[in-house]
């Protein structure tokens, strides 16, 4: 035994293995410092997919129709008006333009009407009017010109009887006016006859003319007083349809005026309703954009009405992670955690992740028909793209991603510990 211990080999043995065991007590005491101290994330996991921060803007047909054709794809950027769906047109350009050569005519008649029906001298024409429609003003002004004419000749007319009227009764009032000094005259003369009658200086038979003359003038006078009478009447007449004639001519334009403002109301509600349906035939984008999703492939199939056709997302617009985050995690995840985005495709792992933030959680589950229900989770990244070298990849509406939100921290130690700890727990609260 001594000689064992006293021997160089043995003492060299016994110190490999004191050495090795010495570097097993310390591998192992590094490897328990470590896990005391290396720290893990604690994530919980949501899939999800990019969407727009701001409301995504619907293209939609009040009416629906037929499509005829369509002018954009899915990922186009594209601006606001521009067309994207075309649609067959149930109004024609036909109907358009036979509606606006009646809505001319009407026009240039309202222009004509309200001359006639104030007493101008002249149809006031606006001068673009005049300029795109030089025949439809010429005819108006012609017809202008021959009702006036018409109105002009039956007053002149009229103011001839006038006239007339007035000489009859200046004729009439000329003879009663001669006639009554000659009944004066003719009385006294009676008179005189009477007494030299009497006188017998005289026949009955000249007396008895004198009595018949002054009848007769007595006549001529009654029926002049009569006939005075009743040509000052006409002559009111007369004068009360000259008036009525500038009345009547007035009045009858300004009921065609009415009859024709009622009609150009009309009609221009049917031409807008015509033009507005023409213009909807051409389906254009609300705002500058990307076209996220087309609904519709089919040229010449149905357009429902109040079908969304396509959905564009606003230019500028910034991108963020909408995760469905499962009902047992939501006690972890709070607003403004820290997380982690990567796309679920097979380059994940080349492209990297991106950093970012809980910026929302949704108060209540979703309930979709299919699947289990989760909370909306949304998450604002530091950047809009993925990198790759030199290589950038931008985030684009629909990508789907998985989100690892980090709600905390352990060390490795409580890793490993944990599943016993948590086992033996419950086993020592069992029965």
């Amino acid at each position: 035994m001594a000689d064992q211990q006293n021997n160089p080999q043995h003492k060299e043995s016994t110190a490999s293995v004191t050495g090795l065991l010495l570097l097993l007590m310390a591998l192992v005491g590094s490897a328990g410092a470590w896990m005391y101290l290396a720290e893990l994330d604690m994530v919980s996991v949501a899939e999800g997919e990019v969407i727009p921060s701001t409301n995504v803007k619907y293209v939609q047909h009040l009416e629906g129709g037929i499509l005829s054709r369509i002018l954009v794809k899915e990922g186009e950027q594209v601006s606001a008006e521009q067309p994207l769906f075309e649609l067959e047109s149930t109004a024609s350009m036909a109907d358009v333009e036979e509606l606006e050569v009646r809505l001319n005519g009407l026009s240039v008649d309202l222009f004509r009407l309200e001359a006639e029906s104030s007493g101008a001298e002249q149809p006031a024409y606006p001068d673009e009017f005049e300029a795109l429609h030089p025949i439809l003003v010429a005819r108006s002004q012609m017809q202008f010109e021959q009702r006036r004419f018409r109105y002009y000749s039956e007053r002149d007319s009229q103011q001839e009887q006038i006239k007339q009227k007035e000489q009859e009764i200046g004729k009439i009032k000329a003879r009663i006016a001669s006639l009554r000094p000659g009944l004066e005259l003719i009385g006294e003369q009676i008179s005189i006859s009477e007494d030299l009658l009497k006188d017998e200086l005289t026949n009955r038979y000249n007396h008895l003319s004198l009595l018949r003359e002054r009848e007769t003038m007595q006549g001529q006078l009654a029926e002049d007083l009569a006939g005075l009478s009743g040509a000052e009447s006409a002559l009111v007449e007369a004068r009360q349809k000259y008036e009525q004639i500038r009345y009547l001519f007035e009045e009858e334009a300004r009921k065609e005026l009415e009859e024709s403002r009622r009609q150009h109301g009309e009609l221009s509600k049917r031409m807008n309703k015509l033009q507005d349906s023409l213009q909807r035939t051409t389906l254009r984008s609300p705002v500058d954009g990307v076209v996220k999703t087309l609904n519709i492939y089919t040229v010449g199939g149905v357009v429902k009405a109040g079908e969304v056709l396509a959905e564009v997302v606003p230019a500028g617009d910034q991108l963020i992670v909408e995760a469905r985050l499962l009902p047992q995690d939501v006690g972890y995840v709070e607003v403004d955690q820290p997380a982690q985005v990567r796309l679920q495709s097979s380059d994940a792992s080349r492209l990297g992740k991106l950093d970012g933030r809980v910026i929302f959680i949704s108060p209540d589950t979703m309930v979709p028909q299919e699947g289990d229900p989760y909370y909306r989770v949304r998450v604002e990244t530091e950047r809009s793209y993925f990198e790759r070298g030199d290589l950038r990849y931008h985030l684009l509406p629909g990508m789907q991603v998985t989100t690892s939100i980090i709600t905390g921290k352990r060390t490795v130690l409580d890793y490993l510990l944990s599943p016993f700890l948590d086992s033996m727990g419950e086993s020592m609260r069992e029965r």
